[in-house]
């Protein structure tokens, strides 16, 4: 029962075309003994893993626990980008919080007939923008120990400003202020550092001086 992989290398059309072509007898593997489907399942992962990106952003730059989750406990640093530059054009969504899993069949994504991006109700407070995008000959990708994961670059233009952690060391801003002012096509980024309020459970973000 169990199909031929889909081989290293082949296009999201051609890809498309296999699934498709393949639909019944993948019913069947999904309906067949666990072994088939974990071995289809992590094929499709390996698949979607090198073919497409995904990008996750927040439009909360002042919210305490998403700091501790995704920028060290507080030591790191957040990258704020032009919503609506071009790079972004009809692939970013606002992910829906909802209460129960959408039901969404298999031909439902072969035909593309499914794109809403949804989450438990539980992690609302993220606010998160998510962009999903299949990766072309000339993407630029930094690929990470070989691993069929990576980091794509982002372009400068798209940077509108760096905010550092409440946490980081003094030293640590000045050094990389002065690693980013240094750089050309960097000199319309705001750098800002963020400060614990004296008497709430609150963020005052300021302005680094030149």
């Amino acid at each position: 029962k169990y199909q031929q992989s889909p081989p290293d290398g082949m296009s999201e059309d051609e890809f498309i075309e296999f699934t498709s072509k393949n639909f019944n007898n993948l019913l069947e593997i999904l309906n067949s003994d666990m072994s088939s489907r974990i071995k289809y399942s992590d094929e499709m992962i390996r698949y979607f893993r090198a073919n497409y990106g995904v990008l996750s952003l927040t439009k909360k730059c002042n919210d305490i626990l998403m700091w501790t989750h995704y920028a060290d406990s507080h030591k790191g640093f957040v990258v704020g980008i032009y919503e609506h530059s071009s790079m972004f054009d009809g692939i970013l969504q606002n992910v829906k919080y909802v209460e129960k899993r959408p039901k969404v069949s298999f031909q439902d994504i072969v035909n593309d007939k499914y794109n809403n991006i949804n989450k438990s109700n539980i992690w609302k407070y993220e606010n998160e923008l998510r962009a999903i995008a299949s990766f072309s000959d000339n993407t630029n990708i930094d690929w990470i120990d070989g691993a069929i994961k990576g980091i794509a670059h982002l372009p400068k233009s798209n940077v509108a400003c760096i905010i550092f952690g409440a946490a980081m060391q003094d030293y640590e801003i000045k050094e990389k202020s002065d690693a980013i002012r240094s750089q050309d096509e960097c000199e319309h980024i705001v750098l800002k550092r963020v400060i614990l309020h004296p008497d709430k459970f609150e963020f005052v973000i300021e302005p680094i001086a030149q």
